[in-house]
């Protein structure tokens, strides 16, 4: 039986607002990320998929950049906690061929250091030509398989990918390239989950079916 789960990153500010909304874990639910940096906007969804007793599973976070016109900007990559002891990760779809993994330790200053994400170069705070990155308006999912002992898989939930340390939020994202050289780097400033009844076969289907259908870029 599919296993499907979301959680999303909010400020380590606004974590104790949220916290009374319910943000543990999910058998089935889906979360909003909402980012707002100072130039830096975005929308999306994260979702965990994993077939109980799998070797494996797959980790889909959904980007869709809405910095303004005006401003330019690329979303040139992002950052979040998951967990690394028996796993590993591999960023297994990217919009292009300059997207790779992140380290186990990526800097991501002044918001300290986080151990999965993508960005062009393989790189949070640099990585080459932003002109590689999202555009303002385009989507893509990307998927993160992550592999591991299927006894440790089995225990994973939403909110085993989403920890903030030391006060610092849980996921950011990195954008570059706006009009006059500037940059942004913005955490996710909003979580909303809207939970979906259990059990429901067909529901869970339809989940699943609908998260295949955005795993592909909207220009």
């Amino acid at each position: 039986m599919k296993v499907l789960a979301t959680a999303a990153a909010v400020l380590a500010a606004s974590m104790a607002g949220v916290a009374a909304a319910g943000t543990s874990s999910l058998s089935f639910g889906s979360t909003v990320i909402d980012g707002f940096g100072t130039l830096g906007k975005y929308s999306g969804s994260i979702d965990w998929t994993h077939t109980s007793g799998a070797g494996s599973g797959t980790l889909t976070v959904t980007l869709k950049n809405l910095a303004t016109t005006a401003s330019g900007g690329k979303l040139t990559g992002f950052v979040f906690n998951g967990p690394l002891q028996g796993l590993s990760y591999a960023l297994s779809t990217k919009p292009n061929a300059a997207w790779s993994k992140t380290s186990s330790n990526e800097n991501a200053a002044p918001f300290g250091s986080y151990t999965v994400g993508a960005a062009l170069g393989g790189n949070f705070l640099g990585g080459g030509n932003p002109n590689n990155g999202l555009g303002i308006g385009s989507e893509f999912s990307f998927d993160f398989t992550v592999s591991g002992n299927s006894s440790i898989l089995d225990a994973l939930s939403a909110s085993s990918f989403w920890t903030s340390s030391d006060g610092n939020p849980a996921f950011v994202a990195r954008f570059r390239g706006f009009a006059g050289g500037g940059s942004d780097k913005s955490p996710a400033a909003a979580l909303q989950v809207v939970p979906v009844p259990l059990p429901v076969g067909l529901a869970a289907a339809g989940l699943i079916g609908a998260i295949a259908l955005r795993r592909r870029t909207k220009a």
